[in-house]
């Protein structure tokens, strides 16, 4: 064979492969899944798709999203890292970021944007009973090594209530870009029935801690009352002084 006839053969496989890479088909990443998550549904490619019916069993608990979407961003391939658009659906919650990986492990989370009803089975931290309408604006996390790397944005919570429907109000929690943890972020309410200013301060551990003053609004709920007396008593002025402590697991 000749050098020039060759050169074209190579150039066709170069391109066939490509192609074949290109159109690789969502489903295709089904086998690559943890025993414990599954999909019921792929459509579109590996760089450009979709799933529709995922599951997630954690422990005793199960995590479900109606519809996954991910554009990856192949440039970020020659970078040694793994990155993609993300949009997750899931009624009434709906969530979109960046999200990328690279070679030494580890996940970070960028412009991530989310809008929602949040209730016990979407948030497990909340008691049972509650919901809250949730915002989440252009917010940044970065996880590495077992430890947080970055933590930022604005988390707004409207309309919470309680399990007896009790409206307790709206808060505000914003972490300011900051270079390393411990990373400090300051939490006010908006409207309610609670005065609120607090600071929260998050580890890289992962434990934090809340820290700041709260008073109650006249008419406020005596569930709220009863709460805030187990952490600690009013003054003259009926300020409480709050400190909780705790760790994400």
């Amino acid at each position: 064979m000749s050098r020039p006839a060759l050169r074209l053969g190579l150039l066709g496989l170069l391109a066939f492969a490509i192609a074949l890479i290109v159109m690789w088909p969502a489903r295709w990443l089904a086998p690559a899944l943890p025993d414990d998550m599954h999909c019921a549904d792929w459509s579109g490619s590996l760089w450009r798709g979709q799933c529709t019916g995922f599951q997630w069993q954690t422990g005793t608990a199960a995590l479900g999203i109606e519809t996954t979407q991910w554009r990856v961003h192949p440039l970020a391939l020659l970078r040694g890292r793994l990155q993609a658009d993300v949009e997750l659906l899931q009624t009434p919650l709906q969530l979109q970021g960046r999200i990328s990986s690279g070679l030494g492990g580890g996940v970070k989370v960028e412009h991530l944007n989310a809008t929602g009803v949040l209730d016990r089975k979407l948030l497990a931290a909340l008691p049972a009973g509650w919901s809250m309408h949730f915002e989440l604006k252009d917010a940044g996390i970065e996880y590495r090594g077992g430890t947080l790397h970055e933590l930022s944005g604005l988390a707004i919570a409207r309309q919470l209530h309680d399990a007896q429907g009790n409206a307790l109000g709206d808060y505000q929690l914003q972490f300011e870009p900051q270079p390393a943890a411990p990373f400090k972020g300051q939490l006010r309410d908006l409207a309610g029935p609670l005065q609120l200013a607090a600071t929260v301060t998050i580890n890289a551990d992962r434990s934090w801690q809340l820290d700041g003053n709260a008073s109650l609004r006249p008419g406020s709920p005596q569930s709220l009352a009863r709460a805030l007396d187990q952490l600690g008593g009013a003054d003259l002025n009926g300020q409480r002084r709050i400190s909780i402590a705790g760790t994400f697991d």
